[in-house]
């Protein structure tokens, strides 16, 4: 039967040459040769396909289906059999299945250029997701077109891309509290981890924490103070990684908070400074064992950097914010030591000068008083002469009826009857003159009070007058200048304690004050003085100043222009002013201020509005020594 296979019979049946026995010899060797050939690629062909490390498919162009795939592809895409994959559309292993359009687009993009590839998530018998970048090429197989279709797993590749792109998203993305709050949800993300927190060492011993940012899972929790003690951030060295797989409540008994976590594991870093030094630490928290591998521990460490660099940061601005709050005080400080001595020297230079004008006031007045007291002291007895002259002359009259010519000359060139007539008149007038002298001395006096220096009992009504007195020249009209009214509506009011010559000073400028705002104001210029008596239980305390005990009320108002709310904020401060350079030094209403405020415990404040006139209302108590022993009582 076995020649009969080989061809063997013809030897024996039929006569042969030689010659055609060698030829059917070389035929069957080369027949035979070419055979091993052939199994010998189809023995590698079928090791490349099977043993291949990427899945194969050969898909039939006509039905799309799946025709033979190699053992890879059950292994990759979790089949039970081969059988499993065959006979079905390779896009039923895809997460999402290409439309009609895209279909029809791969194909004729295949019949075009011979090639198409793309990257696709698929979905394996078991339901896991995983990344494979597929290239279909056409080939021929047994004079049929078939797609070969290999699908590579870049799973991994795929999970280190989207890994690093966190990684810069959660490293280089923000600054500050934005940072840290990044920095713990992508690395919560990336690790798979439940919590992450960042935490930053608040004493110098290092002994307790402060959360920065700590990730719940969903959110960013409270940041919170604890202490390092029992815990396992305790444990970390330098920026060496430390990981508790599993257990650690039970290997952290003393750390309720993994208790309130539910946590499982742990991993984390120390963050260290670029000196070496320790400035907080990184870590994860898992409900679930967690292992360790080289990716998680250089993760890990390229955040600790990130957030050590952004630590430092963070401190260099503090410091450099804290620097610039000290300049800032200091500059402040000098600032105010600067204003404070200008208006100390300013303040000086105005007490000396109202000294010298006080000194120089009295002096006239008292050069003024001694030879006006000598006219007015002789203007009685001078009348007295004058009627015994009268009488002489009546008699020598009667007696001398017809006087000589040169007597009757005389008397007609001195007209006695005019004489004899205006003489009283004339007395009268100096006496007038005289008394307004007198006035005007004491207002002088009671204006400067060099006397009383120290705390007197005095009438507040007395020194008022006594500026109005003053300043009459500036208060009558002259020339185009209409008159200013003074309406006054004193109450009656008891002495009251206080610095005389210091309050009168603080009328001379309020009045001052209200003349120059009455200038260019058109008839009626008026300016109202009122004073009144407050008991304690009318008392409201104004701006931060002490309510006063039994005190007076001075109000001086004026109907002129007014003053806007931006400089009745300023008008207080020392050097402001609103008058023309060299019209005023700026003085005037801070020391009246500090008069009222600092010398006598009292209140001024300012009413003012654009177009309705200005009012100053000044407070001080009755009696300022008994309100100064309460004080110090008090104190």
């Amino acid at each position: 039967m076995k020649g009969l296979t080989l061809g063997a019979v013809d030897y024996i049946s039929k006569p042969i040459h030689l010659e055609e026995v060698l030829a059917r010899i070389k035929i069957h060797l080369n027949l035979h040769c070419l055979t091993k050939q052939l199994q010998t690629q189809n023995d590698l062909l079928e090791s490349i396909f099977n043993e291949s490390a990427d899945a194969i498919f050969l898909v039939s162009i006509e039905t799309g289906l799946i025709t033979d795939c190699n053992r890879r592809a059950v292994e990759l895409f979790e089949a039970d059999s081969k059988d499993e994959l065959l006979n079905i559309e390779g896009q039923t292993l895809q997460e999402e299945r290409f439309t009609p359009e895209e279909l029809s687009s791969i194909w004729n993009e295949i019949d075009s250029q011979g090639l198409w590839s793309r990257e696709l998530k698929y979905v394996t018998k078991k339901g896991k997701l995983f990344w494979g970048n597929l290239a279909a090429k056409q080939i021929q197989v047994a004079g049929q077109k078939m797609n070969l279709v290999r699908v590579t797993d870049i799973t991994e590749r795929k999970q280190r891309e989207e890994t690093l792109k966190l990684i810069v998203e959660g490293t280089t993305s923000t600054i500050g509290n934005a940072f840290m709050r990044s920095c713990v949800r992508y690395l919560a993300q990336i690790l798979q981890a439940r919590y992450a927190g960042i935490t930053q060492c608040i004493d110098e011993t290092q002994t307790k924490g402060r959360t920065l940012a700590f990730w719940t899972g969903e959110t960013w929790g409270e940041n919170f103070e604890y202490s390092l003690a029992g815990t396992p951030c305790e444990t970390l060295v330098a920026d060496k990684v430390s990981l508790y797989p599993k257990d650690v409540q039970t290997l952290f008994p003393h750390a309720p908070a993994l208790v309130e976590l539910n946590a499982t594991s742990y991993l984390g870093i120390s963050i260290v400074g670029s000196q070496h030094n320790s400035l907080g630490h990184l870590f994860v928290l898992d409900t679930k064992p967690m292992e360790l591998n080289l990716n998680k521990e250089l993760i890990l460490k390229i955040f600790a950097a990130r957030a050590g660099a952004e630590l430092e940061r963070l401190q260099a601005e503090e410091a450099l914010q804290q620097s610039e709050v000290r300049e800032r005080e200091k500059s402040q400080a000098l600032e105010r030591t600067l204003n404070e001595l200008k208006y100390t020297q300013a303040q000086l230079i105005q007490t000396e000068k109202m000294s010298s004008l006080g000194r120089i006031v009295a002096g006239v007045a008292h050069e003024i008083n001694n030879p006006i007291s000598f006219i007015y002291g002789n203007l009685t007895p001078a009348r007295y002469y004058f009627q015994d002259l009268l009488k002489l002359i009546e008699i020598y009259q009667q007696s001398y009826p017809c006087p000589p010519s040169e007597i009757e000359t005389l008397r007609q060139e001195i007209d006695l009857e005019f004489v004899l007539d205006d003489w009283s008149k004339m007395m009268n007038s100096m006496q007038v003159g005289a008394e307004r002298i007198q006035q005007i001395v004491c207002s002088l006096r009671n204006f400067s009070r060099l006397d009383e220096q120290d705390l007197k009992d005095v009438d507040l009504h007395e020194g008022i007058d006594s500026t109005l007195m003053i300043l009459n020249h500036r208060l009558r009209a002259e020339g185009d200048r209409p008159e200013i009214q003074v309406l006054k509506n004193y109450e009656h009011l008891p002495n009251v304690t206080c610095y005389a010559n210091q309050l009168n000073q603080v009328f001379m400028n309020l009045l001052s004050n209200a003349i120059d705002a009455l200038e260019t104001q058109e008839p009626p210029r008026v300016i109202r003085i009122s004073t009144s008596l407050v008991s304690r239980q009318n008392q409201q305390p104004t701006n931060n100043q002490q309510p006063i005990t039994n005190s007076v009320v001075i109000r001086i108002a004026d109907n002129g222009s007014g003053m806007s709310e931006e400089v009745k904020k300023k008008i207080f401060d020392p050097f402001f002013t609103t008058k023309p350079v060299g019209s005023g030094t700026g003085l005037g209403l801070a020391i009246s201020h500090q008069i009222i405020v600092e010398k006598h415990n009292g209140q001024i404040r300012c009413i003012s509005t654009l177009g309705k006139g200005t009012e100053f209302i000044v407070q001080i108590p009755v009696n300022l020594a008994a309100l100064s022993c309460d004080l110090a009582i008090l104190i």
